[in-house]
């Protein structure tokens, strides 16, 4: 089974997103982070309009803009841990909701829906308390 090309760049930027929030990646790694998340979301931006998903290309536009390399917004540490972790979970969601009308539904892919949204959630709200204690100085 082959990943259709028009995956890649998404799952390029779940990459790049969760490697970025290691302390082992620094200046020229967030360059590259910037740089391919931020043509990665304009490619979905042009895909979700593409295929009639308004809120997906605004989803995506917002993206763009927060992670472009020309005009970077600086963010603590701490902030960008939390929207890296963000943005990848809507970039893994965007792999399963930006697809081509002709791919089925079926009821195993609302379970798979349902339990990836959850984790989702679960992943956001942990990264978010971890965040909310290291600001505090409890892990320092």
């Amino acid at each position: 089974m082959f990943i259709k090309v028009s995956k890649i760049p998404a799952a390029a930027s779940v990459v790049m997103l969760f490697l970025i929030i290691t302390p082992i990646v620094s200046g020229v790694a967030y360059i590259a982070l910037l740089f391919v998340v931020c043509v990665s979301a304009v490619y979905l931006i042009f895909k979700a309009k593409a295929l009639k998903k308004k809120s997906w290309a605004w989803t995506m536009l917002g993206i763009a803009i927060l992670y472009n390399p020309l005009l970077p917004i600086r963010l603590e540490r701490v902030d960008a841990a939390l929207a890296n972790t963000i943005v990848a979970c809507i970039f893994i969601t965007s792999l399963i909701k930006i697809r081509e009308e002709a791919e089925t539904k079926s009821l195993n892919m609302t379970l798979i829906k349902v339990s990836i949204g959850i984790l989702f959630l679960a992943i956001i709200i942990l990264v978010s308390l971890y965040c909310y204690f290291l600001k505090q100085g409890r892990f320092s």
